[in-house]
């Protein structure tokens, strides 16, 4: 394979598990809210479980198996991202520069649009926002785990 398709295809691989984590970032920060029931593995218990539990019907011992078994299935998926992640942070680390530059751009582009009040607000959130990314990135590298890890 040449230099420049290893290179694509680890960025391919990268955008993808990239992806995955923003999905599941959001899809916690969604449930975490309470306003959107979100949880395919079953370990809701408000309200009796998830949608499909209620649907159909399910006496408590099997609900409990059930939610044992996605559980289960959670763990292991955490550990596969744990034992790639890696090789996703060095890939992250080769493109951070012009993700960081691309970033700075459009940032500077929405600040011309608003007034110097909406700017300080602006800038005050892009501030918790890098914070608060920061603080996801080192626990995620030092294996406290990411939105998943306290479940």
């Amino acid at each position: 394979m040449t230099t420049s398709r290893t290179r694509a295809m680890m960025l391919l691989g990268l955008a993808f598990g990239l992806g995955l984590f923003a999905g599941g970032a959001g899809m916690a920060v969604a449930a975490r809210s309470g306003k959107v029931e979100i949880d395919r593995r079953g370990t809701s218990n408000r309200g009796g479980g998830p949608g499909w539990m209620r649907e159909l019907g399910l006496n408590d011992t099997q609900r409990d198996s059930i939610m044992g078994i996605y559980r289960r299935d959670g763990q292991g998926v955490d550990s596969l991202m744990r034992s790639i992640r890696p090789q996703t942070d060095s890939l992250y680390d080769l493109i951070r520069p012009e993700v960081d530059a691309r970033r700075a751009e459009t940032r500077r582009e929405v600040r011309l649009l608003l007034t110097p009040i909406q700017q300080e607000r602006y800038d005050s959130m892009v501030q918790a926002y890098d914070a608060e990314r920061q603080k996801m990135r080192e626990q995620s590298r030092s294996g406290q785990g990411g939105p998943r890890a306290n479940r």
